[in-house]
């Protein structure tokens, strides 16, 4: 959860950062270079944008096919009748099924 606030929290800041900082770039430009960069600036922030959401959604649906996997292998493991763990490298038990 403290992940999903700080991505958002990042890119507010980004966001704004973008818009206050190109604002006062273009300030000094000529009108006609102002207008036609100030429509550029929509289209690569519109486009950032997209790209961002892009992946957010991919990591999620992959988060998600993760976790169902981790179900699936954990509803195997407790089906077991025998004694069933997994170990780290360094000998601590991760997982082990209801009958240990």
């Amino acid at each position: 959860m403290k992940s999903k606030k700080k991505v958002l929290l990042l890119y507010i800041v980004i966001s704004v950062l973008w818009i206050v900082g190109t604002d006062q770039l273009l300030s000094s430009w000529e009108p006609e270079l102002y207008t036609l960069f100030q429509k550029l600036k929509g289209i690569v922030f519109v486009a950032a944008t997209g790209i961002f959401i892009y992946f957010l959604m991919t990591k999620s649906e992959k988060i998600q096919a993760l976790q169902e996997e981790k179900e699936k292998v954990g509803t195997l493991i407790n089906s077991m009748v025998d004694f069933v763990n997994f170990k780290d490298g360094e000998g601590r038990w991760i997982q082990a099924n209801e009958f240990a």
